[in-house]
């Protein structure tokens, strides 16, 4: 059958027609995707293209994302601090200069979304197809401004932390001992950091340009501000022959400790002597000379520099306090004294409660009554869990007297018996009775306190003849254990006469009513006694 043209077209029609359409709805549901996908990315948290600060690209960064990318810019950006030949390169947070990271992040969100002309129209698209990587960057870059301020307090205390390693201290013109020859110390200048004039630096410095961009380095080095210190005294020749018998002879230190019944030795030198002379210049020279008319001291400073140093030596729980020690050091030394005599303290210590231990059993090893430690421990009661840190006051509140150095009254709890020794010496050993497992004697340093021929007990209505106080059971009481003769209820009736050697009384030490009286004569106040477990 023969075709005719038209006909043909007609059918083929309908087909391109259905392929148009395709491509439209196509088109059109690109463009829709399109559409929503620049909605998402406008109402989103994330930062449109080609918008930097501080030389970092902020573009499809979030607001949380560009604040820690801006504060690691920010710190990467050193500054360099210099003083003389001395340098130091800090972040800018030491130095007071503290970014508002989170304001300007915030700021580079803003860009774009608030479009009010078609040319800001028209980029904010262009921002928009970048961020989906549909189109190139067309729109032009925008840099966000730093934004900070300058804290003056955090800048304080970094030069003031700098400004140990760089001050020096005039030094006076003084006199040192050389080969055991006195001569003078030439005086020499000091430095010292300005820190007022260095934070007007800081906080005038036009950071807004040096911190902006990377390569600013140059702009990012600063000169902290010195000032010269000049010696007081610059020549001493004048005094030399006035101190110098002072610093012929070395000052012995003689060291007791009276817990340990240990005595050690110092010797401050003639050099350490002549650290410790320190010159004022009073008034022009009388002589009509140009030179300055002085007068010396001792400087109780460097006395206890000598004393700090020479505790070293020590254990850490012993030292000898400067507080005492240094002006009886300043005065044998202007008294030109060779022997000093100074006793060795004792500090605090702690204990860690263990398993098993209790407040009394801590305090009998540690030779403390009870009641001191917790006097030392505000709201300790007397229940107490393993893993407690516990006080131990010094062992010093027991000896609140000068102490007597030598004799020394010894006391051994296990054995019921009492040595007393006189310069080194064993002058007497007797039996004793000591405490009742109810009220013990607690172990210990001691010293004698007082004295009373006929002491009155009235919690047990004892009379107790030549009675001497050693310590209070109970800081702040009256009430004291001491040593007694055979006491009495009515001052006739005699009791404990068959006890000794054997633990009988309520934490006081008996002894014969003989024996007790010799003691009572011997023992003035400050006499040491130890009580031994």
């Amino acid at each position: 059958m023969m075709q005719v043209p038209g006909d043909t077209a007609r059918r083929r029609t309908p087909a391109a027609f259905w392929i148009l359409l395709t491509l439209w709805l196509l088109i059109l549901g690109l463009a829709a995707g399109a559409a929503v996908g620049l909605a998402q990315v406008y109402r989103s948290d994330r930062i449109l293209a080609a918008i930097s600060a501080l030389d970092v690209d902020l573009g499809g960064l979030t607001v949380a994302e560009a604040t820690d990318r801006l504060n690691e810019a920010w710190q990467a950006r050193g500054v360099t601090l210099t003083a003389e030949e001395m340098s130091w390169t800090l972040t800018p947070d030491k130095l007071g200069l503290r970014l508002d990271a989170d304001l300007m992040a915030r700021r580079a969100h803003a860009q774009g979304r608030a479009p009010a002309t078609a040319a800001a129209m028209q980029d904010t698209v262009s921002r928009l197809l970048a961020g989906l990587s549909l189109l190139p960057v067309h729109a032009a870059p925008r840099q966000i401004e730093p934004e900070w301020d300058f804290d003056r307090a955090a800048a304080a205390e970094t030069i003031r932390t700098l400004a140990a390693q760089i001050d020096v201290s005039a030094q006076d013109a003084g006199v040192q001992v050389v080969d055991g020859q006195v001569t003078t110390r030439q005086a020499a200048t000091g430095r010292a950091l300005d820190i007022a004039a260095t934070l007007t630096t800081l906080e005038m410095h036009p950071w807004q340009e040096a911190m902006a961009q990377l390569d600013a380095d140059a702009a990012r080095h600063i000169a902290a501000s010195i000032v010269t210190q000049t010696p007081q005294i610059t020549d001493v020749s004048a005094v030399v022959a006035e101190v110098s018998p002072l610093l012929a002879q070395p000052i012995t230190l003689q060291l007791f400790d009276a817990i340990r019944n240990e005595r050690l030795t110092w010797t401050a030198a003639p050099a350490d002597l002549g650290r410790w002379l320190a010159f004022q210049a009073t008034a022009p020279a009388t002589d009509g000379s140009a030179g300055q008319s002085l007068t010396w001291s001792v400087d109780e400073a460097q006395v206890s520099a000598y004393l700090a140093a020479q505790n070293q030596t020590l254990d850490d729980q012993r030292y000898v306090n400067s507080r005492t020690a240094a002006p009886a050091l300043a005065a044998a030394f202007t008294q030109r004294q060779p022997v000093v005599k100074l006793g060795i303290s004792h500090t605090e210590r702690e204990h860690i409660v263990k398993s098993g231990e209790t407040l009394s059993s801590i305090a009998f090893d540690y030779g403390m009554p009870y009641p001191w430690i917790q006097a030392a421990n505000p709201g300790l009661g007397d229940n107490i869990f393993v893993g407690d840190a516990i006080r131990i006051p010094s062992p010093d509140l027991q000896l609140p007297l000068a102490v007597v150095e030598n004799k020394r009254i010894m006391i051994s709890l296990s054995n019921q018996k009492m040595q007393a020794f006189e310069n080194g010496q064993v002058k007497w050993s007797w039996v004793v009775s000591t405490g009742i497992s109810s009220s013990p004697t607690s172990p210990g340093v001691f010293q004698i306190q007082s004295h009373e021929e006929l002491a009155y007990a009235a919690n047990w209505d004892l009379y107790m003849p030549w009675f001497m106080g050693i310590y209070r059971p109970v800081p702040g009481n009256d009430f004291m254990n001491g040593f007694h003769g055979f006491p009495s209820r009515d001052r006739r009736q005699i009791l404990w006469t068959s006890n000794l050697g054997h633990p009988v009384t309520y934490g006081c030490i008996l002894l014969s009513t003989t024996n007790a009286k010799l003691l009572y004569d011997w023992a003035e106040v400050g006499v040491v006694v130890e009580i031994q477990r």
